[in-house]
């Protein structure tokens, strides 16, 4: 009895605590909720919440930007996280222990310990060292976990070089990749990441991020110490979290670039850029280098010349790319580079799938923007810009290297060539149809010659070897037209030593005949109608007339009277013509026109029919009056002789 009254009194003891324990955890159960909720969200992933869109922002603003920290954040809290998204800021100025973590709520923010995010950080963080970026993505996307990730790098930027600087220190290119691998390592994939510094929006920067992002947006200029306008930019996803991260960034410029007008200093550029397309970049930029480098010696004057002229942002030795290898082309004349520039600017124009500029008339120019910047200064290449990735895959850097070493000569590189081109009528016709190129012995190892056709499709190759007797080649095409060839001399190295683009005198012509009738709509044939061809420029190439039975022929000589244009057969009644595309055409081909009597032609008849008449009047009433003045006469002359 006594041992049972024992334990009796230990189990009411026990119970007893038990419901203390039960009523405090009830108590506290309240307060821990909102302790996570309001601290690192852990609750966020306690209830498998999944946002639609986290954006983090990185904010280095430990330099001259320290100030533009405290509005860019009035801005974000304009609009605030809510509705699927949330924002998530780092943010550091050019105090001490002034970095912080914000969760960004409207017309609020969270101040959040920076240990929540890493252990080991205090109030005091150097935002140019990569760890830093990566821990704070690490922490934001487990503890605001959502379908899409914006991660936004504020601060100041110069190209290739780096970003976001923090007291002498910034995240340079190699360490910005190595940041981003170490996320993309631990399982987050970022779907956007936008460059809110200056001079970001260059392909070798942009090369960095490949494999670490889906998409960037970047500015190829300078962009206002104001940055981004985080109000309207943050209130796009807001008002519809649903929204794509294409979609996004096409807004994303669209609202950039309207603001600017209103608020900016600066011309503007804004390009969103699929990086997964710059692997097609890179290769037709590692081509395009690959040429650059046998032929600088003999072009360098052109390529210098088309280097000046290209669009460069903010001085600083960067030029938009498409625009850089449109000039080349065009100065140099080289086919070679005209053709590879191209596949190299449709690659571009693949990876940028949206871009905007504005010009500010006090500001130097944006018009030739296209998206991407390139690195291309009067000097050799840095062992800084050789670690990028980008001189890594291609030949850029070492055109560079090759380029600094030519500025400094005072002519090209060549050799005199002695060649001699046209086009000759090889079965007496009349008519070209062989095209011949020649060239005399040099001091040279290879004669390269390629013929280009309609849209300049490579149509015909011949290579030779220097020698003794004189090279010939000839060559008849299949079809009339205009031909270019480019003829090239290199030496046993490959460097080019001549080059000429013949863009005429290579000719082959064909004859074509238009023949028909010309027939009223009354089924009528119409004799003596003048009938004239027309090309596009509006010049008579030939003219005849229809004989008595109502027929015509013109004769054409292709290309020389129709350049290749269409060629418009034209009744010179003016109301009926038909447009004819002569190489196209037969030998023989016939064209019938239908002379219709429309309004013109009917008040044209009416006008003759009333000069007509008026004729018949008037002779009706001439010989009326002699009529009567003869008879007149005789009266007179019988009354005499009475």
């Amino acid at each position: 009895m006594i041992s049972l009254s024992f334990f009796d009194g230990q189990a009411s003891r026990v119970a007893a605590h038990l419901i203390v324990i039960i009523f405090v955890l009830m108590a506290l159960a309240p307060m821990l909720v909102i302790a996570q909720e309001s601290g690192n969200g852990g609750a966020q992933n306690q209830d498998g919440y999944v946002g639609k869109w986290t954006v983090m922002v990185y904010m280095s603003g430990d330099s001259s930007l320290s100030d533009n920290v405290l509005d860019d954040l009035e801005e974000m809290r304009a609009v605030g996280s809510g509705n699927g998204l949330e924002i998530i800021v780092l943010s550091d100025r050019s105090g001490v222990g002034d970095s912080h973590i914000f969760h960004i709520l409207e017309g609020e923010m969270e101040d959040i310990p920076t240990s929540y995010a890493d252990t080991t950080w205090d109030d005091e963080l150097n935002l140019g060292d990569p760890d830093t970026l990566s821990s704070f993505v690490k922490w934001a996307v487990a503890e605001y976990p959502a379908e899409h990730y914006l991660l936004d790098l504020w601060g100041h930027g110069n190209g290739w070089t780096g970003v976001c600087p923090d007291k002498g220190d910034r995240l340079n290119s190699i360490e910005l990749k190595g940041a981003l691998d170490s996320v993309v390592s631990s399982g987050i994939s970022i779907d956007m990441i936008s460059l809110d510094a200056c001079q970001m929006g260059m392909v070798e920067l942009f090369y960095q991020l490949k494999g670490r992002a889906d998409y960037a947006i970047g500015s190829e200029k300078d962009v206002p110490l104001a940055g981004w306008p985080y109000d309207t930019l943050l209130r796009i996803i807001k008002d519809d979290p649903a929204i794509t991260p294409v979609d996004f960034g096409r807004e994303f410029i669209d609202s950039y670039i309207i603001w600017s007008t209103a608020n900016s200093g600066y011309s503007a550029t804004l390009s969103l850029i699929q990086l997964d397309d710059l692997e097609g970049v890179v290769e037709a930029l590692d081509n395009y280098a690959k040429s650059l480098i046998t032929d600088i010696g003999y072009f360098h004057p052109e390529i210098g010349l088309a280097r000046d002229k290209t669009e460069e942002y903010d001085g600083a030795d960067q030029y938009d790319l498409i625009h850089l290898v449109s000039n080349i082309g065009e100065r140099t004349g080289s086919y070679e580079l005209q053709r590879k520039g191209d596949t190299l600017a449709e690659a571009i124009e693949t990876a940028v799938l949206y871009e905007r500029h504005w010009t500010r008339l006090d500001d130097e120019p944006a018009d030739n923007a296209t998206g991407m910047s390139i690195w291309f200064p009067r000097t050799s290449a840095s062992a800084d810009y050789k670690a990028l990735d980008i001189a890594i895959d291609t030949r850029w850097d070492e055109f560079l290297d090759m380029a600094y070493l030519k500025w400094r000569l005072d002519g090209r590189e060549s050799i005199v060539a002695e060649i001699a081109y046209g086009s000759q009528d090889s079965d007496g016709d009349g008519l070209d149809d062989t095209i011949f190129i020649q060239s005399q012995p040099g001091d040279y190892t290879d004669l390269y010659i390629e013929v280009f056709g309609d849209g300049y499709a490579s149509v015909q190759t011949f290579e030779a070897q220097a020698q003794e007797d004189d090279i010939e080649f000839s060559w008849s095409p299949t079809e009339a037209g205009i031909y270019r060839a480019a003829i090239s001399l290199r030496n046993e190295t490959g460097i080019l030593r001549y080059y000429q683009f013949i863009s005429s005198d290579l000719h082959v012509e064909m004859e074509y005949i238009i023949s028909g009738h010309v027939v009223s709509n009354t089924g009528k044939m119409m004799r003596n109608v003048i009938i004239l061809a027309i090309d596009d420029q509006n010049n008579t190439v030939a003219e005849t007339q229809t004989n008595g039975d109502g027929e015509y022929e013109i004769s054409l000589i292709a290309p020389w009277d129709t350049d290749g244009t269409n060629i418009t057969i034209f009744c010179d009644l003016g109301i009926y013509s038909q447009n004819a595309t002569i190489l196209q055409l037969e030998d023989q081909n016939t064209l019938n026109i239908e002379v219709e009597n429309g309004p013109a032609f009917t008040l044209a008849l009416l006008y003759l029919a009333l000069v007509l008449n008026m004729v018949g009047f008037s002779l009706v009433g001439y010989f009326i009056v002699q009529n009567r003045k003869e008879v007149a006469g005789s009266v007179e002359e019988t009354t005499t002789k009475l």
